[in-house]
C-alpha cells in the first residue's frame, strides 16, 4: 500500500513540483528577450488587440539563452491589458511561422503584468495552492526585455491546451471549451438555453470538438441534475467551488462574471473543469453579483455557500442541493484551510516568493504599485477607488469567519488505521480493505484500476463478512479484486451532518496497491499480428485507421508490460516504452497503435509501420523477447501467427485484431471448405453470404472480434438460408448456429 501524499506533511505543500522541464521551475526566474524589426511594434500589437487579435512577427524570442526565429506576440488580458500601459500581458506564439518550433516542449507563452496586485504573488500563489487540489497550469515569474529594454517582471503561467490536456487527461483530442464570455456583458453560467449551438457561442469559445457536447451538460445540469455525475466530473467541480470560497477568488464562476476556466471532456465521457486567471484571486476582485461589491470585510466574510441559492449560478445551486455533494464541498473548504491557511504555510510561501523577485520587482520600472506598497503587501490594504486588501488580512479574516460557522463546527466522522490484508497480493487476486471509522452513517470505498478512469463507489461494513473483524466493532470492510497493476483508493465517511476524505485530499490524491506481476520471459511475450496499411479494418479508440501491432501473451498468469518495449528500429529497441503499470491478462490480447498519436486514448506508439517492410521488435530492458523481418505488405492485410502465440508469421486474409488467429482461414480457398456440417459461401462475401446446413438452424448469432453480437435472428427451421452482411465493417466474424436438436456449431466467416 502506497499513499501518495503524507497529507500530515503540510509544510511540503508548496515545495517544488516535479518537472522534466525547467521553464516553469518555481525556485528561479525566467528570462524572455524579445526582438521587433518593426519600429512600431506596440502600436501594431495595440491595433491587433482593438481588432482581430492577430499575432505580430517578432524577429525573435530568446528564453534563457535559448533562440527562436519568428514568433507570433499578441497582448492579452481584459482587465488588465490597456493601450496606454507600457507593461502589458503577452501571449508568445513560439510555433507561429515555424511549425513545432517549442521551448522544453513549450510552444505558447503566457505572460501577466500583475496589474492589479500590489504583492505581484496572487497568479503565482494561487496557482501553487491550486494545484495542491486539482490540475492546473504550472507558473512562475519571467523578466521581459523588448529590444533590450526591460519592460518589467512577469508572472508566466503554463498554456491551457492540447500539451495540458494531453498531460493531465491522457488525451487531447475531445471536446474543449474555454469558459470566457466574447463580450464583458456575458457569462460562462452553465445555464440550459436550447438545443441551438449558436445559442451558448457567445459565451462559451470552443478549441475542440462540438459543442452539443457543452449544451447536454447544461441540460443535464439544469433539467436532469440526478445525472449529473455521467457528464461532469463532480469532485473536481467542487474543489473548484471550494477553492474559489477559500480564496475569495471571484473572478471565476462563484463571483459575478462565471468565467475563468475550462471544461475538457475526457475519455470517461464527463467534463473536467480546471482554474484559470488567477490574477485577482485571494481577494482582488470584489464583484460578487447582483450589485453586490464588497469591502475588505465582505470579502472576509465571504459566505460559505456564497452565490449557492443564485439562479445565475445552476453549478453551486445544484452542489448544494444534493446533502452529500454539500458535505463533500465543505470537507475539501476545511482541507485548503486547516492545511495552508491556518498552519501558515501560506504566508511562509508567500514570503520565499518575495524573497524570490524582490530585486526585480523593486526595478521595474512600469509596474502599477510602488515598491512601498509591494513591501506592505502581505499586511497592509491598498486604500483608494479601487482597495486591494492585504494577502494575509484576507486570509486570516477568512479563517477567523470560516472557524464560526456552523458547517466548520460540525463532528465529522474520523478514518484511521486503514489497512490492505495482503499488500503484497498478485494481480487478479481479492484483498480486503479495512478503516477504523467512527461517528459515521455511511462509509464508502472509491477505487479505480486506470487513470483517468471514474472512481467507483463501493460501501464498507461492520459485518464482519468483510475482512473487517467482528461485527460492531467500528472497522469497517470491503473485499476488491485487484484487476489491474495499479489500483487507486479512498475512503469517504458522512453522518448527518458532516463529512470526510481519506486521503483529506482525495479524489486529487489517493492510496495506491501495487500488485505483484509476473515480468515476461521470451516466448511468454509475443509479437502475434500487426498491420501496415490499415484503411479499412478496425479504428482506433478516436475512430481512426491505423496502423497496429497485436501483442499476445502466451502464458496462464497476467504479465506485466512495465519495462517492455516496441521499435522498428535495430539499434534503437527501447524506441516506445508500455505506460508504467501496464499489463496483458493471461492469454490476452492488447492492441498498440502505430501512429505517434501520444495524446489520444489507447496505446500509442511513437513510431509508424512501414509497408515497404522492416523490423519489429519487442524488447525488456534488458533483452530482446522477439525480432520479426517483414517484407512489402498489403493494404487491409495483416501478418499474423499461425498457430496463435506460437507459429510462423503468415499474410493473413482475414486480419482478427484483439482475437485468436484463425490459422486455417489464412488463405482465401481455406475459407470455403465446409465446417461442422456446414457450407457458406462465398466466403469471404461483400453482401450476401449462403449457408447450407446438414441439420435445421433455428437460431444464428453472428458476433464480431470485441464480443458484441451485430445480428441475431430466429429462423423457421431450414438447412438452407441466406445472410445479408453489406452492412456490417470489414472484419472477421463468428457465426454462432443453433440447430433444432439443440447442439451450436460455429462457423468463422470474413466479410470484406
Amino acid at each position: 500500500m502506497k499513499k501518495t501524499f503524507l497529507t500530515a506533511c503540510i509544510g511540503l505543500v508548496f515545495s517544488t513540483q516535479t518537472q522534466a522541464q525547467t521553464l516553469y521551475d518555481a525556485t528561479t526566474i525566467q528570462v524572455i528577450q524579445l526582438t521587433f524589426s518593426q519600429p512600431n511594434w506596440d502600436y501594431q500589437l495595440d491595433t491587433a488587440k482593438s481588432g482581430s487579435q492577430g499575432y505580430t512577427l517578432a524577429a525573435a524570442c530568446v528564453i534563457n539563452g535559448f533562440y527562436h526565429d519568428s514568433v507570433g506576440v499578441k497582448y492579452k488580458g481584459t482587465n488588465t491589458y490597456n493601450a496606454a500601459n507600457l507593461k502589458n500581458p503577452l501571449h508568445i506564439a513560439l510555433d507561429y511561422v515555424q511549425n513545432n518550433q517549442a521551448y522544453q516542449g513549450y510552444t505558447d507563452i503566457k505572460l501577466g503584468n500583475c496589474s492589479g496586485d500590489p504583492s505581484m504573488l496572487r497568479e503565482v500563489l494561487g496557482y501553487e495552492v491550486l494545484r495542491n487540489y486539482m490540475d492546473a497550469p504550472l507558473s512562475n515569474y519571467a523578466k521581459v526585455y523588448i529590444n533590450g529594454n526591460y519592460v518589467g517582471l512577469y508572472s508566466s503561467t503554463e498554456s491551457i491546451g492540447k500539451s495540458f490536456y494531453g498531460d493531465h487527461f491522457y488525451s487531447n483530442d475531445n471536446t474543449a471549451v474555454q469558459c470566457s464570455p466574447i463580450a464583458t456583458t456575458g457569462a460562462s453560467d452553465l445555464k440550459y438555453i436550447d438545443n441551438n449551438t449558436a445559442s451558448y457561442s457567445a459565451n462559451y469559445q470552443l478549441s475542440n470538438g462540438s459543442l452539443q457536447d457543452l449544451i447536454r451538460l447544461c441540460d443535464t445540469l439544469n433539467n436532469q441534475p440526478v445525472f449529473l455525475d455521467k457528464v461532469l466530473d463532480i469532485d473536481r467541480a467542487i474543489w473548484m467551488l471550494a477553492f474559489n470560497n477559500a480564496l475569495a477568488n471571484l473572478d471565476s464562476y462563484t463571483g459575478a462574471t462565471r468565467q475563468n476556466y475550462y471544461l475538457y471532456k475526457d475519455d470517461n465521457n464527463r467534463f473536467c473543469p480546471i482554474i484559470a486567471n488567477l490574477n485577482t484571486s485571494i481577494g482582488g476582485f470584489t464583484n460578487l453579483g447582483m450589485g453586490n461589491i464588497l469591502d475588505t470585510n465582505g470579502l472576509k466574510n465571504l459566505h460559505v455557500f456564497a452565490n449557492g441559492t443564485s439562479a445565475n449560478h445552476p453549478l453551486l445551486q445544484q452542489i448544494m442541493n444534493n446533502p452529500s455533494y454539500k458535505k463533500r464541498y465543505i470537507a475539501h473548504l476545511k482541507t485548503i484551510v486547516t492545511e495552508l491557511f491556518q498552519s501558515g504555510t501560506y504566508i511562509t510561501r508567500a514570503n520565499q516568493l518575495r524573497n524570490l523577485i524582490d530585486n526585480d520587482v523593486y526595478s521595474d520600472a512600469n509596474k502599477f504599485f510602488t515598491n512601498t506598497q509591494f513591501d506592505n503587501s502581505l499586511n497592509t490594504n491598498i486604500t483608494g477607488a479601487s482597495p486591494i486588501i492585504g494577502l494575509s488580512n484576507l486570509i486570516n479574516g477568512r479563517v477567523s469567519y470560516l472557524n464560526t460557522t456552523p458547517e466548520f463546527n460540525y463532528t465529522a466522522p474520523t478514518i484511521a488505521t486503514i489497512q490492505v490484508s495482503n499488500p503484497t497480493a498478485t494481480i487478479f487476486t481479492a484483498v480486503s480493505i479495512t478503516a477504523q471509522v467512527t461517528n459515521a452513517t455511511v462509509v464508502e470505498l472509491a477505487y479505480r484500476y486506470a487513470s483517468p478512469g471514474i472512481f467507483v463507489k463501493t460501501p464498507m461494513y461492520d459485518d464482519g463478512m468483510h475482512g473487517d473483524g467482528g461485527a460492531g466493532d467500528g472497522v469497517y470492510g470491503a473485499n476488491l479484486s485487484l484487476n489491474s497493476a495499479k489500483v487507486q483508493y479512498y475512503i469517504y465517511a458522512e453522518n448527518a451532518n458532516a463529512g470526510i476524505f481519506s486521503p483529506a485530499r482525495a479524489e486529487h490524491e489517493f492510496y495506491t496497491i501495487l500488485p505483484t506481476v509476473i515480468a515476461p520471459t521470451a516466448g511468454q511475450l509475443v509479437i502475434n499480428e500487426f498491420m501496415t496499411k490499415n484503411n479499412a479494418i478496425n479504428t482506433d479508440p478516436n475512430g481512426q485507421y491505423e496502423d497496429w501491432i497485436e501483442v499476445y501473451n502466451n502464458s496462464a498468469s497476467a504479465l506485466s508490460l512495465d519495462n517492455v518495449y516496441l521499435s522498428d528500429n535495430s539499434t534503437n529497441p527501447t524506441k516506445w516504452q508500455f505506460p508504467k503499470y501496464a499489463t496483458i491478462p493471461a492469454n490476452g490480447y492488447v492492441i498498440v497503435w502505430c501512429d505517434s498519436d501520444k495524446g489520444q486514448s489507447g496505446y500509442h506508439a511513437s513510431f509508424k509501420l512501414k509497408s515497404s517492410g522492416d523490423t519489429l521488435l519487442l524488447s525488456t530492458a534488458s533483452s530482446t523477447l522477439e525480432s520479426n523481418i517483414y517484407s512489402t505488405q498489403t493494404s487491409n492485410l495483416s501478418r499474423a501467427r499461425c498457430p496463435n502465440g506460437t507459429g510462423n508469421f503468415s499474410n493473413a486474409q482475414v486480419p482478427s485484431p484483439v482475437a485468436f488467429n484463425m490459422c486455417g482461414m489464412l488463405g482465401i480457398d481455406n475459407l470455403n471448405n465446409p465446417s461442422n456440417n456446414i457450407q457458406a459461401y462465398p466466403n469471404p462475401t461483400a453482401s450476401i453470404l449462403n449457408l447450407v446446413t446438414t441439420y435445421p438452424t433455428v437460431q444464428i448469432d453472428i458476433i464480431d472480434i470485441t464480443g458484441r453480437i451485430v445480428i441475431s435472428n430466429k429462423l423457421a427451421a431450414s438447412t438452407n438460408f441466406s445472410i445479408d452482411m453489406q452492412n456490417l465493417s470489414s472484419g472477421l466474424y463468428t457465426f454462432l448456429l443453433k440447430q433444432e436438436n439443440g447442439n451450436t456449431n460455429t462457423l468463422k466467416i470474413a466479410k470484406q
